[in-house]
């Protein structure tokens, strides 16, 4: 219902026509008072000094800043920034039904993908649209199994992969939509009823949310069932041969097997990294889904102790990420809370007065968020290579912290920290490199060599120089104070 600026009576959207339903209330005529000449009675609001009435979001579909006739507030889920990009669920569900009953040739998929930013919509608005999608296939194609499926998929996707702060309940939810959709494949079959390539895509999905829902429970216990599901997800893509999810499936697998035996080898990069090239050349460098994949490599990358590739990596999605989807953007902040903790340069102390635990090892990545480990953050070198300052130890409870002064002998720094070198006359000034192992006999390094043409070799930890970060700036500072 709109007030009619003439007649000045609350009436349906039947009383007026499309264009005058958009237009600003004090603007607005029914039909009848359009045929009747009616003048318009309602005056326009008069100027206010509230900035933040005057820049209230607007509907970009129905120029409305108010609630739908549903009482839905205008939304936005998207990549759209500054005063774009707004809009009611039901006008967007309703732009997508007038798309989908048109016929017309669409390049994006009106139920998953913003018109205008042309990246999808996350979080509750993309989970609006899922279940509009289905309501309007269940109400407009009742019989047609594909287009079930299809939406059940959008649904599922909506609560797991575009949902990052899932509820217990949508958890819940999201199980019984994959149960729902292996339970009408199996009906399917049962009929004899064509299973489509698409349907056995679809299939291998449900299995696929199934078990790395059980991975993302973190019970180790229930591991065993996770990898039952991932088994018959690799199956059904296998037998159709669609490579995108044999490869994304295996990578699980191996990460399953990897957890469940206790091994710790470099074998997963490679799929890693294979998924995320393969997310690339699909969905291309500004896809929300391509720097999530880029995200998990880089954090496999920094957990194999790969230092330089993972920093590297994680300034560029930051890059990508803040200029195709701003820095508010959840995606943006993902990588953002990422790159801060990759980019820590954690050390551990061997003995002094900060510590009355002695400590022997160079960390590792995953020892970072663990309690029952005394980590502290270097933070800078103090007048001289000789010395150091550190601050911890860390704690994420809020304990407080304190700095401390150390000779550089007295720490060790975690596996995986970006390094540059001196004093070795086989390598050139200036080449980056990341800290594989530590041997406390010999107090010396092994590094491995941003370029892999040079040997890795062992550098004793005097000769060893580490900097804020790994940009060129940073480098040739620290370089000039060799």
């Amino acid at each position: 219902m709109k007030i009619c600026a003439a007649c000045c009576n609350e009436l349906p959207q039947s009383s007026f026509s499309k264009k005058q339903w958009k237009l600003k209330q004090y603007e607005r005529r029914c039909t009848d008072c359009i045929a009747a000449n009616r003048e318009l009675q309602l005056k326009p609001p008069t100027k206010t000094v509230n900035k933040e009435e005057d820049h209230k979001p607007t509907c970009y579909i129905c120029l409305d800043d108010g609630p739908d006739e549903l009482g839905g507030k205008v939304m936005r889920d998207c990549s759209c920034r500054g005063s774009a990009g707004y809009v009611h669920l039901s006008c967007a569900a309703n732009y997508a039904e007038q798309k989908c009953l048109s016929g017309a040739r669409i390049k994006e998929d009106p139920w998953v993908t913003c018109p205008n930013c042309h990246q999808d919509y996350r979080g509750d608005v993309a989970i609006g649209m899922a279940n509009n999608h289905l309501a309007f296939v269940e109400n407009k194609f009742p019989n047609n199994h594909s287009l079930f499926l299809d939406a059940q998929v959008t649904r599922l996707e909506s609560l797991t992969s575009k949902n990052h702060n899932r509820s217990i309940s949508q958890t819940e939810e999201a199980e019984q939509i994959a149960d729902t959709i292996l339970r009408k494949i199996r009906q399917m079959e049962a009929r004899g009823t064509p299973i489509t390539e698409d349907n056995r895509v679809f299939e291998a999905y449900a299995y696929e949310i199934l078990g790395c829902m059980i991975l993302e429970e973190g019970d180790r216990s229930k591991f065993p069932g996770a990898l039952t599901h991932l088994k018959k997800s690799l199956q059904v893509a296998t037998a159709i041969n669609f490579s995108f999810g044999i490869t994304r499936i295996k990578v699980l697998i191996d990460k399953v097997n990897s957890e469940l035996c206790g091994d710790d080898n470099d074998g997963g990069l490679k799929s890693h990294k294979i998924m995320y090239e393969q997310k690339l050349d699909t969905y291309g460098k500004s896809s929300c889904d391509t720097i999530r994949e880029g995200l998990t490599y880089a954090k496999a990358l920094k957990n194999h102790h790969h230092g330089v590739e993972a920093d590297r990596l994680l300034a560029e999605l930051y890059d990508i990420s803040k200029r195709y989807h701003g820095s508010d953007h959840e995606i943006t902040q993902s990588v953002n809370s990422l790159k801060s903790h990759c980019y820590a340069r954690v050390v551990s102390v061997t003995s002094n007065e900060a510590s009355s635990h002695e400590t022997v090892q160079a960390l590792s990545f995953k020892d970072y968020d663990d309690d029952d480990v005394l980590r502290y953050h270097f933070l800078e070198y103090d007048g001289s290579f000789d010395s150091c300052v550190i601050e911890g130890p860390i704690t994420y409870d809020g304990s407080p912290t304190n700095k401390t002064s150390l000779s550089i002998e007295d720490i060790i720094f975690a596996m995986g920290t970006p390094v540059i070198c001196h004093g070795l006359e086989y390598i050139i000034d200036g080449q980056v490199g990341d800290i594989r192992s530590w041997n406390s006999e010999s107090k010396c390094y092994t590094i491995y060599w941003e370029d892999e043409s040079l040997e890795p070799c062992e550098v004793h930890q005097s000769n060893v120089r580490v900097s804020e970060c790994i940009c060129d700036e940073c480098i040739q500072s620290l370089l000039l104070q060799f």
